[in-house]
């Protein structure tokens, strides 16, 4: 019998990532207009039926998006910046908004 990697996953719909980005990221930062009305589907042109995985870990803090910008700055750029899935949960754990670990994200609409 074939072995294969198990994992376990904190599971969000899209709606439910929607909710967290604007109702507990967006109070967070200096710019919280620019998340209030965040839409996964629109802001990272995800498609219908398709599921998006991160995995985020205190480690991370170490990582270069963490060298890149100041702690202090990080998601108050202006609308022109874009973050990714990693970086948006990233910002969000070490908030206390999320645990450490899988996400699997199912934004079908």
């Amino acid at each position: 019998m074939k072995k294969f990697k198990k994992e376990t996953y904190f599971t969000l719909t899209g709606d439910e990532l929607n909710t967290l980005v604007s109702k507990e990221l967006a109070p967070l930062v200096k710019n919280p207009a620019r998340f209030e009305n965040f839409e996964c589907v629109a802001e990272f042109e995800w498609n219908n039926y398709a599921r998006y995985e991160s995995s985020v870990n205190e480690s991370d803090f170490m990582s270069d998006f963490y060298k890149i910008y100041d702690r202090q700055d990080i998601f108050n750029a202006d609308k022109s910046k874009t973050f990714g899935l990693h970086e948006i949960l990233l910002f969000m754990l070490e908030n206390n908004i999320i645990k450490a670990g899988n996400y699997l994200i199912d934004p079908s609409w």
